[in-house]
């Protein structure tokens, strides 16, 4: 850490149980004080390999002194390499016309941190790249929003100056396969995941109506179905007469995928609501688990609550079926009685059955707020 802002934004293991991290930082000293001398904007970020017993093999900046740079994910191939998406401006030191805007980026490495290559995809407004995923050709799926119809996201005949959401996918090469701009304002894409099938699985958050019809004050959580060549195939929604955010996603192996978030929605008796009856917000937000199978339906959906604000993250499917989830918590009570809170929030990693059910959870934190 420094004395300036810093957190970890991704991580991902190789085959060799190697760990690749991203940290985004705004800080010049401490353990960054060796970044110091390339005079950075920030906030910059920082990949670093770990080995399989924790200790570093290398650090590298990613950044330039005209722009910055937000690694957003990190997905390890199979030749020990990785890839690495964001957000920034000036990227690879590269001016662009609208370079006053954060503009998406891929980067791709060898398993020494040596630049391979990189790629822009940029309208002449806010793009951000959320999340990514590897393909089974060694290639990768970006996913994220666009703010605009030009450039990179023309053709597409959205409204301009409408943000949507857009699905990428590159070459292992860097070529550019194939784009797809679909969704509406204010609309956006958090984690995406390939599935058994070979589609493209993508969770978000939506506020348009475009792909459904919006039942909350504020976002509604959704789940969108592409295929492997970019075409929108199907959506449905997680929605609730609240707000409903859902941020993490995983491909089963027994097909379908695995969704986690938060809803503080409480129906009684809507027919288009998830959140009802067991399901409905007791506290504040309530965390979720929710399995879909291949079409979109639910196979199963369970709440992870306490009395007070809970959040579920991220989420992977173990080799046995079994999940694991990430997130926080301040409550002490139902699911959480007796593993939190020291004070504040607390950091919670929770492990749950096939079927969802709440095998064990533990909490980690101090006095103040962790995440």
């Amino acid at each position: 850490d420094g004395t300036e802002m810093d957190y970890y934004s991704a991580v991902d293991s190789d085959k060799d149980g190697n760990f690749i991290s991203a940290i985004v930082t705004n800080s010049n000293n401490g353990d960054f004080s060796q970044f110091s001398s390339k005079k950075l904007a920030t906030p910059y970020s920082v990949l670093t390999k770990y080995n399989a017993k924790g200790t570093v093999d290398w650090s590298i900046a990613v950044g330039s002194r005209a722009g910055n740079h937000v690694i957003t994910d990190v997905v390890c191939t199979p030749d020990g390499g990785f890839y690495a998406v964001g957000y920034g401006t000036n990227i690879g030191g590269e001016f662009t016309p609208y370079d006053y805007f954060y503009d998406c980026f891929v980067y791709k490495y060898d398993s020494n941190g040596k630049e391979l290559w990189h790629q822009i995809f940029q309208t002449t407004t806010v793009d951000v790249f959320s999340s990514a995923a590897l393909t089974s050709d060694g290639g990768i799926v970006a996913v994220g929003s666009v703010g605009n119809n030009d450039l990179d996201a023309a053709g597409f005949k959205t409204p301009k100056y409408e943000s949507a959401l857009c699905a990428v996918k590159y070459s292992s090469n860097g070529k550019l396969l194939w784009k797809n701009i679909f969704g509406g304002k204010s609309d956006s894409l958090e984690d995406v995941c390939v599935g058994t099938d070979a589609n493209i699985y993508c969770v978000g958050n939506f506020y348009s109506g475009k792909l459904f019809k919006n039942l909350g004050k504020k976002s509604d959580g959704g789940v969108v179905k592409l295929s492997s060549s970019g075409k929108l195939l199907s959506s449905v929604p997680l929605a609730g007469n609240n707000t409903d955010y859902f941020s993490g996603i995983t491909a089963c192996k027994n097909g379908g995928v695995a969704v986690v978030g938060r809803s503080n929605s409480t129906d009684s008796n809507s027919p288009d609501s998830i959140f009802t009856g067991d399901m409905a917000s007791r506290g504040g937000y309530d965390s979720y688990i929710i399995k879909l199978n291949e079409d979109l339906s639910i196979a199963f959906a369970k709440p992870f609550r306490g009395q007070n604000d809970d959040d579920l993250v991220d989420i992977i499917e173990r080799d046995d079926g079994t999940f694991v989830a990430t997130g926080s918590s301040n409550s002490s009570s139902r699911d959480f009685k007796g593993i939190t809170t020291r004070g504040g929030d607390d950091m919670v990693i929770a492990a749950f059955d096939m079927y969802g059910n709440l095998k064990w959870a533990r909490s980690f934190g101090g006095t103040a707020d962790e995440t």
